[in-house]
């Protein structure tokens, strides 16, 4: 864009616009590997922790489903199901 000469010389702008839905795009891709490596992670340590797989598939489901409304779901090593209740 050029704007009208002042005192013989001239004053010049530049504008560059940029269209961010490629680079949004990318973004989401690079985050979904890191996710499903943090998902497995967490899949291996529930599995490895927890005896009874319903259990372990259980915590599994309501921690994916904690996070996809933002909450922090927090097991505890200390954390025990009494044999009975199964």
């Amino acid at each position: 864009m050029l704007f009208p000469r002042t005192s013989g010389t001239s004053t010049a702008r530049v504008v560059t616009l940029r269209d961010h839905t490629d680079l949004q795009q990318l973004t989401d891709e690079l985050d979904s590997p890191r996710e499903l490596a943090a998902a497995q992670t967490l899949t291996d340590s529930v599995v490895a922790a927890v005896r009874e797989r319903v259990v372990a598939a259980l915590v599994l489901g309501t921690s994916a489903v904690a996070a996809e409304r933002g909450i922090d779901l927090v097991v505890e090593d200390e954390t025990a199901v009494d044999e009975d209740a199964l």
